[in-house]
């Protein structure tokens, strides 16, 4: 795996990955910090509990909601300093209208929970998953880890729910208001909706907006929205490439598309006056990885020893 990762990385000239592991249930212990940082998963602490697996990772014993802010604090604290981010790609099962509901109010829903499983009405379980993905955004505020969140389109087929796709960024602009110190990553330019991701990262100084994916989604639309976000929206804000596959060697092929499409999307406003071209190298330098080191902790995350 280290050889083929360093290959991938070298061929598409990267300074590192990020990974969301779909193996580990919270975080995915690697020998090559340095190549591999991990995000922390929210979704089994928080918008999809997972009682059992995360009492085994943790030794605690869960019987009510103080225990499981222990659970989850025990993960912040052995994970937090090695994580590059936390992330929650829930969109995908739910709306991420996470309203911020207090502890007292679903105290008794989550003993229930825990008790009797699946026993919670959708309403009742939306409110114990909003408090506790609060929970977590307060504990990466205190370890200083930028949340991801999965916005826009679906992988696979048949089965993307515009009407939800369609209100995600209305959703996070509650978020980054209520949570004004700590950064979000909006993921996929919440295409096919990027024009609403323009606005939040113009308006919120705490929106960030990443270009994973979108490339392969759609890179003519890719290149528009560059073009678009930099007329409207501060450049340090803009992360243009993100690889979001499985297999390390399809990344050089997604890094060549990210290039060629920034290249002609910088071009083009050169082109038609709006940028100068003695500022495009400067520019390149910052949407292509000085952006992303600004804004998540890579040397403290590369650096971080496995916690005993």
């Amino acid at each position: 795996m280290r050889a083929r990762g360093t290959r991938g990385i070298c061929r598409a000239r990267l300074h590192h990955c990020q990974l969301n592991s779909l193996e580990a249930q919270v975080f995915q212990e690697t020998q090559y910090p340095e190549l591999f940082c991990q995000d922390l998963s929210a979704v089994p602490l928080a918008t999809n509990p997972r009682i059992e697996q995360v009492s085994a990772i943790t030794g605690l014993s869960i019987h009510s909601l103080e225990d499981w802010h222990g659970a989850i604090d025990w993960c912040f604290a052995a994970y937090g300093p090695r994580a590059i981010a936390i992330k929650d790609q829930r969109a995908y099962a739910r709306w991420i209208d996470y309203a911020d509901v207090t502890a007292s109010a679903v105290a008794a829903l989550f003993a229930r929970l825990v008790r009797d499983g699946e026993s919670l009405t959708a309403a009742e379980n939306k409110a114990v998953q909003d408090h506790l993905f609060h929970y977590c955004v307060r504990k990466a505020a205190a370890h200083n880890l930028p949340v991801k969140l999965h916005t826009g389109y679906y992988a696979g087929h048949g089965s993307m729910p515009l009407d939800r796709v369609r209100r995600n960024a209305a959703d996070m602009s509650d978020l980054l208001r209520l949570h004004p110190q700590t950064p979000f990553v909006i993921t996929h330019i919440t295409y096919p909706y990027q024009d609403e991701a323009i606005a939040l990262a113009k308006q919120y100084t705490n929106a960030y907006v990443h270009l994973c994916w979108a490339w392969i989604i759609n890179p003519t639309a890719s290149v528009r929205f560059v073009k678009e976000f930099l007329m409207a929206a501060p450049a340090s804000k803009l992360l243009t490439f993100g690889g979001d596959f499985m297999p390390v060697e399809l990344v050089p092929g997604h890094a060549a598309i990210a290039g060629q499409g920034l290249v002609q999307a910088l071009t083009e406003l050169v082109t038609e006056g709006w940028l100068p071209e003695c500022d495009v190298s400067v520019l390149v330098e910052q949407l292509r990885f000085r952006n992303a080191l600004a804004l998540f902790d890579y040397d403290r995350a590369s650096r971080a020893t496995p916690a005993a």
